[in-house]
């Protein structure tokens, strides 16, 4: 089943009136500026998330500019606000807000929808009794394990990165009581974590039945940060080299 985020549009919404008037944005450099529609266009291409990730060396390949260049560029949109940034492990998470949000919405409108045809469905079958023929019956039940699942659940199992235990994340997935507008935008965050990126995923059942959806990811909202100090000296270390930046 395809997602629908994942869905490439050729153009996204961009007001002029809010580009040119949003003051944070007024407060950066026309360099920030530039790489800061890069991240956005980078974003849209990517599936819309409202979100990108990547060492500073990648953005910086992104932005078509040297990685000092993005570094003071994200330190900008930290300092006045414009975006929100997180660090994790060596990589650096780009968030647009506004993009994050509609995202975010989209999800919600999706999740209501799935929720209404399968309470649709499950009404008509209610209201529907079938006697089949022992010929079909056995066909019909070795089908009927393809279709136990609600398209919220595959969702979700198509986003999470671990595909282990399926049946038992549905009834975890059923119990936990919390939506794909919530569920989704975690997997994205913890995507990035260094647990996950060490390669310690959880099972999606143990994933849903603890709760760590709720799990903290370290937002920096300060401008050179350790980690920014650090790829900072390693810019200036390439240089006295003359490596190419």
């Amino acid at each position: 089943m395809a997602n629908i985020m994942s869905k490439k549009l050729p153009a996204f919404q961009l007001y002029p009136g809010d580009w040119l008037k949003d003051p944070r944005l007024s407060m950066c450099s026309l360099k920030t500026r530039g790489a800061w529609i890069d991240l956005i266009c980078a974003m849209h291409e990517l599936d819309r998330s409202g979100s990108i990730t990547g060492d500073y060396d990648q953005l910086a390949r992104i932005c078509r500019c040297t990685s000092k260049e993005i570094l003071d560029a994200i330190d900008e949109l930290v300092l006045t606000k414009t975006a929100s940034v997180t660090h994790n492990n060596g990589r650096v998470t780009v968030i647009n807000r506004r993009m994050k949000r509609e995202y975010n919405e989209r999800l919600s409108g999706r999740e209501r929808q799935a929720k209404f045809r399968e309470k649709t469905v499950e009404s008509q079958n209610s209201n529907v009794k079938v006697t089949t023929p022992s010929s079909v019956s056995s066909s019909s039940s070795s089908s009927k394990g393809n279709n136990i699942y609600t398209e919220s659940f595959i969702i979700f199992w198509n986003k999470y990165p671990r595909k282990q235990g399926k049946k038992s994340a549905f009834k975890s997935y059923k119990k936990c009581g919390v939506g794909n507008d919530i569920l989704l935008p975690a997997i994205d965050a913890q995507l990035s974590s260094k647990q996950w990126e060490d390669g310690y995923i959880p099972n999606p059942a143990k994933w849903l039945n603890q709760g760590e959806w709720e799990n903290e990811v370290m937002v920096v909202e300060e401008p050179m940060e350790r980690m920014g100090r650090e790829w900072e000296k390693k810019y200036k270390e390439r240089q006295q080299k003359g490596d190419p930046l």
